[in-house]
């Protein structure tokens, strides 16, 4: 009988900032010399924006809005979005249930951003998750960062998964994506959960290229679940 293969699973999540995010959040004061009340109050709201901005990355002050995954067996791309916490909580409870004990998580920065994030929204929402090793300078078992493995673990410089695309001309570079990761917080408050879905996909699918380049995982065709199937998820 064939050993059965140990699955592996193309990860990439979207976030936004939480509901009362402003709360915990601490713009930088406006400065000493600037002393109208309009141009401060302008530099508030400014500070205050670029606060929220960086909250959309911080573990404990994100929500998951997407949560992309490419099952390696099958190459098939799939997405599912979360509009309010108790999707989101499903989310992570079926994500985690899914994995098998020899199952390998594999992404980009999926060590020090998407697990961490994915961890902590399960501790807050009370979330069953596995114990996973998320030491950047040992390499786990169970987790594969590319970001980590093509700066050598940090010794030289980081650079994005949009770079590397470029760099190693992948497919899906040929055609540039209209949504940047920092549009997301702004197109989950439009209500454009599509662009999202495209989004996440999109990140997964450039992944999941990136790591056959770098023959990570096998030369296979990559196929997208349809977007309007990946809303009712």
């Amino acid at each position: 009988m064939e050993k059965q293969k140990d699955e592996i699973i193309v990860l990439d999540i979207e976030t936004a900032p939480i509901k009362f995010a402003e709360q915990y959040v601490t713009p930088k004061p406006a400065p000493d010399h600037y002393k109208k009340p309009e141009v401060i109050e302008a530099w508030n709201r400014s500070a205050k924006r670029k606060a929220l901005d960086v909250a959309a990355l911080d573990p404990d002050l994100c929500r998951i809005v997407a949560l992309g995954t490419m099952d390696v067996s099958t190459g098939l791309v799939t997405a599912q979005i979360a509009k309010d916490a108790n999707t989101e909580k499903e989310l992570l409870r079926s994500f985690w249930q899914r994995l098998t004990r020899n199952a390998t998580l594999l992404g980009y920065n999926v060590i020090q951003f998407d697990l961490p994030v994915m961890l902590r929204r399960s501790m807050y929402l009370q979330v069953d998750a596995p114990h996973l090793d998320l030491h950047k300078y040992r390499r786990s078992e169970r987790v594969v960062d590319l970001m980590l493995d093509l700066s050598f673990s940090g010794s030289i410089s980081y650079r994005s998964l949009g770079w590397y695309a470029r760099r190693f001309d992948l497919p899906s570079h040929q055609s540039e994506a209209s949504v940047d990761g920092a549009m997301i917080p702004s197109l989950v408050g439009d209500g454009d959960w599509e662009a999202v879905v495209r989004h996440v996909q999109d990140d997964v699918v450039m992944t999941a290229e990136l790591a056959q380049r770098l023959d990570v995982i096998p030369q296979q065709r990559i196929r997208r679940d349809d977007v309007q199937n990946c809303l009712t998820c």
